[in-house]
């Protein structure tokens, strides 16, 4: 109730605000105890609508292809082996994740979502955010096409 107050005062703009600013480029995260975690790489490439854009559409195609894979998987195996495939390519982000080491970054789906990779020092490696959304498209057609060719005949 007492954030109403603050309702007037309230602007929106496309520009990253000083708090952000201070969190990502400062230790004032530490001395305070934020828990939040902010790449001054995502403030510098991107303003905050693109940055929340590119992230919708990098989850949302993530999500597909993972829901793809693991159908795919299910129908071509006949058993739920494609969640077993679903939880190692999580456990396979985590791992690179503690790794730090940027060359494998590419091999991982679930990496490939976080905007904070798509610095300059990585496209060296093939990771850039175009790169990403047709890795994610052509996986998705790619499962779409083997679920649309095992399915034929099977409506007999």
């Amino acid at each position: 109730m007492s954030s109403v107050i603050f309702v007037p005062y309230i602007q929106f703009e496309n520009k990253w605000g000083q708090v952000w600013k201070t969190l990502s480029l400062t230790n004032a995260k530490e001395q305070y105890g934020v828990e939040i975690i902010i790449s001054p790489v995502i403030m510098h490439l991107n303003t905050p609508l693109m940055a929340f854009w590119k992230s919708v559409v990098l989850q949302f195609l993530c999500l597909c292809w993972i829901g793809m894979m693991i159908y795919v998987i299910n129908l071509l195996i006949r058993k739920s082996v494609g969640n077993y495939f679903a939880i190692a390519i999580i456990l396979l982000d985590t791992m690179l994740s503690n790794t730090s080491n940027e060359q494998l970054f590419r091999f991982s789906p679930i990496t490939l979502v976080q905007l904070s990779n798509y610095s300059v020092s990585y496209v060296k490696y093939g990771i850039s955010y175009s790169n990403s959304v047709v890795f994610y498209c052509l996986g998705i057609i790619g499962c779409f096409v083997i679920c649309c060719i095992s399915n034929i005949g099977k409506e007999k």
